[in-house]
């Protein structure tokens, strides 16, 4: 009984750690495509506001044509920072799930194991067994 009890909860053991390591490789392939967009799309908004800066400058625009570009160049700003906050918002939702998932295998793994500690104690004792009450 004993060994089959030390089995079961060894196979706990490892499904618990493969789920693990299985939650961190996709976790770390999320992160790192969201790190690949996210310099890819700084790039492309700081070439954009490159070329805006370059629009501002030319002696030879009219007021209204750098009005207009200097329009663009706050627009610009603006979707970045809303990409950004999309983005920090996206990844606090990420490690809160990641978190949840965590504690949830950490938790059935826990009540795993007491089931069967409590189910070999049982079998041990022939069922028998007689706790101390409190008086």
């Amino acid at each position: 009984i004993l060994n089959t009890a030390k089995t079961v909860l060894s196979e706990y053991q490892d499904t618990a750690k493969n789920a693990l390591e299985e939650n961190q490789q996709i976790v770390d392939k999320i992160l790192d495509h969201n790190h690949d967009m996210v310099r890819a799309i700084f790039i492309s908004f700081s070439g954009a506001l490159e070329t805006l800066k370059v629009l501002l400058a030319d002696p030879n625009s009219s007021f209204e044509e750098k009005q207009y570009w200097n329009g663009e160049l706050f627009k610009y700003l603006r979707e970045m920072r809303e990409y950004d906050k999309d983005n920090k918002n996206f990844l606090g939702d990420l490690d809160n799930k990641n978190k949840m998932l965590l504690q949830n295998i950490l938790k059935y793994a826990g009540v795993a194991a007491i089931v069967v500690v409590g189910g070999t104690i049982a079998a041990l004792t022939g069922g028998k067994l007689k706790l101390p009450s409190s008086k």
